[in-house]
């Protein structure tokens, strides 16, 4: 099974030329959660942008990421405000939430990127991010063990011969339900497939696909009725589209 999400996720790496890593900081905001705008661009960013779009390429890709509410400006500790984007909390609504971040890419810096950051990256991920074309950034699980969660190091340390602990790890349920549950997220990943695939408007920079599904309802679950799992691309550093780059952090 692991294998089929591996293609998948190679395939992403080849048709979307995601690039780049984003390092916003976030807060939660109500049900919502907010990135802070670390550079807030004088063009209108990409939030804004595809969110009021009718045009059928726009409607498909919001659809493919975290639903946005627009801007707030939060007053820090310090007194300085700040300006956040507000965006949708995938996990609200799981009682134990079950939730891995990918970094989709071989090549992880931007277009403006130094020659320093170009050469940092390169060697950060490189088992997994040379050979399959993705970082495993973090995970957090729920087994009959309890909750565990694992960082950026865990993600460092995998390479061609422990690449499969990532799903024992985020998959750590009965067989039965692992299977279920990897068969949502392969579905899932097709429609990200079948539309990077087709479209020529975007150029998208240092992006991660999250993966969650709730533990918690794994039993409660009619699997014939829906899909329950989410999958989302998210942290936009850079969106080009049309000729245009348009930075977001």
């Amino acid at each position: 099974m692991f294998a089929l999400w591996r293609l998948r996720l190679l395939d992403m790496d080849l048709v979307m030329m995601v690039r780049g890593v984003c390092s916003c900081t976030s807060l939660a905001l109500s049900s919502n959660l907010c990135k802070l705008l670390q550079r807030v661009p004088g063009r209108s960013p990409y939030y804004q942008t595809i969110s009021t779009s009718s045009v059928e390429t726009d409607v498909t890709f919001k659809n493919l990421t975290a639903k946005f509410f627009g801007t707030e400006s939060v007053k820090m500790s310090n007194g300085e405000h700040c300006e956040y984007l507000v965006l949708e909390n995938l996990t609200q609504g799981f009682a134990k939430p079950c939730v891995m971040d990918v970094k989709i890419g071989a090549v992880t810096y931007g277009p403006d990127a130094s020659e320093a950051k170009k050469g940092k990256e390169a060697q950060s991920y490189a088992g997994t991010k040379i050979p399959y074309g993705f970082s495993v950034l973090g995970i957090i699980s729920h087994s009959r063990k309890g909750f565990k969660r694992l960082t950026k190091a865990f993600g460092r340390s995998l390479d061609e011969n422990n690449i499969d602990d990532v799903l024992n790890h985020f998959l750590n349920v009965d067989i039965e339900f692992a299977k279920i549950i990897a068969h949502c997220f392969l579905e899932k990943l097709d429609e990200f497939l079948d539309f990077f695939s087709k479209q020529t408007s975007y150029h998208v920079y240092a992006s991660s696909l999250l993966f969650v599904y709730d533990y918690d309802g794994l039993e409660a679950e009619n699997y014939n009725m829906r899909n329950p799992v989410r999958l989302k691309l998210i942290d936009f550093a850079y969106v080009s589209w049309q000729g245009e780059l348009t930075s977001l952090t």
